[in-house]
């Protein structure tokens, strides 16, 4: 009997993974070796990390914040000059 759990397929990879059923191997023992080549490849926590991806932040949005650091900065730089707080 062979079990081939071919092509693991991630959002830019794809992953190769073969387990042989030997003879007189109880299902058990094979979904086992089949974890633990699942994990020694890595392949759950890359799909984990690229299941939530991160949207880019607009132009617009980083210039936004951008001012908004460069007004306090002026404002914290203002008050130190004048001897407030």
């Amino acid at each position: 009997m062979h079990f081939d759990f071919s092509e693991v397929a991630l959002a830019t990879e794809s992953i190769m993974l073969e387990v042989k059923k030997n003879p007189n191997e109880p299902i058990s023992s094979l979904l086992r070796r089949f974890k633990n080549k699942v994990r020694q490849a890595n392949i759950l926590t890359m799909a984990k990390s690229k299941r939530h991806k991160q949207r880019e932040i607009s132009r617009a949005l980083k210039k936004k914040s951008a001012l908004k650091k460069i007004e306090a900065a002026r404002k914290k730089e203002y008050a130190r000059r004048w001897g407030k707080k």
